[in-house]
């Protein structure tokens, strides 16, 4: 683990923080969801539900420990799945935003 030790515990943290904030998200979005804008909630709950699992198994594998030969490998693919967790609910609020603003100008 002396490979990425010096990695493990600040993914841990983001991955935490980030995590408690989505799950506030959805215990206030929860109770309002898919009563007024069911497309809108659609491309939100498609964005943070994905974010959410993929946040949880980001925990699981950065918390895990590998055979030392595949360290470096299994942390970079746990990396990529971190920056895809915390991107997906980022473009799901871009596209809420530009369906916003096509039905605005149109």
């Amino acid at each position: 683990m002396e490979q990425i030790q010096q990695y493990r515990q600040p993914l841990v943290t983001a991955t935490g923080i980030f995590l408690g904030f989505m799950l506030k998200f959805v215990t206030e979005w929860m109770p309002i969801s898919f009563v007024d804008n069911k497309i809108r909630d659609s491309i939100v709950a498609a964005g943070t539900l994905p974010s959410i699992a993929l946040l949880v198994v980001v925990l699981y594998r950065i918390l895990r420990l590998v055979e030392p030969e595949r360290q470096l490998e299994f942390y970079k693919t746990t990396l990529h799945l971190f920056i895809i967790g915390i991107s997906l609910p980022f473009f799901s609020m871009v596209v809420i935003m530009l369906r916003k603003l096509v039905l605005v100008l149109t």
